[in-house]
């Protein structure tokens, strides 16, 4: 069990019928135009101690990222999955050491290339992720 239970849910701006959020240490992906009795289309595990924030990248809807609730897992980490591949180990991102940890992050929205702007403490990290 988590020492750390927290949940955060996010819809994709492409579609609205999809919905992606973290609970502890599990994530869960709805299509609510296919409810199946409320199962989710696909479940998969992040952060041994818990997610913190779930949010979807605006520009290549397939990817999303979840940071971490606590330092224990690292530090500032956040990891990035794709829809299209949940059966291979999302991409972990370390922005900063132990006892850092992200505050809060989001996409930005411009350009070819998928970005990430992170703030740990009172600093804001911005850098592109590889989609190859």
């Amino acid at each position: 069990m988590p020492k750390y239970l927290s949940g955060y849910a996010s819809w994709q701006r492409d579609d609205a019928n999809i919905v992606g959020s973290v609970f502890g240490s599990e994530f869960a992906l709805w299509d609510t135009s296919i409810l199946k009795g409320g199962k989710p289309f696909a479940t998969g595990a992040t952060f041994a101690e818990g997610g913190h924030r779930f949010r979807w990248c605006p520009s290549f809807p397939d990817y999303f990222a979840i940071s971490a609730a606590t330092v224990t897992s690292g530090g500032a980490v956040i990891n990035v999955d794709n829809v299209r591949h949940l059966q291979t180990q999302a991409t972990a991102i370390e922005i900063a050491p132990r006892p850092h940890r992200v505050t809060d992050f989001d996409w930005l929205a411009s350009g070819n290339t998928p970005r990430l702007a992170v703030a740990v403490g009172r600093d804001v990290y911005v850098f592109p992720i590889s989609v190859d």
